[in-house]
């Protein structure tokens, strides 16, 4: 799932943004990645430029995915589902 995820969301493109506001290689809205960050306590994150760096990007969604994927019983897709929706 992890491996699969950048290729679908971005194509492997690192400075990808959708027309919504996601960013960088696993799509990532800004206001999933504060949620992450401050529940995974991943320093070094400040602003929504960030999500652009694909280092910074893997890991906030991975943390995210992770966690999605255990809230939903390790079901790929309902937790499929769940990240694409984000927290709220």
């Amino acid at each position: 799932t992890c491996i699969h995820r950048p290729r679908q969301e971005s194509a492997w493109n690192p400075k990808v943004k959708s027309p919504v506001g996601a960013s960088g290689l696993m799509q990532i809205m800004p206001g999933t990645a504060t949620h992450t960050v401050k529940m995974f306590s991943i320093p070094g994150y400040s602003s929504p430029g960030q999500l652009l760096d694909p280092e910074t990007n893997i890991n906030i969604g991975t943390s995210y995915l992770q966690y999605v994927y255990q809230q939903f019983g390790n079901n790929r897709i309902f937790s499929s589902a769940a990240y694409n929706a984000g927290p709220g």
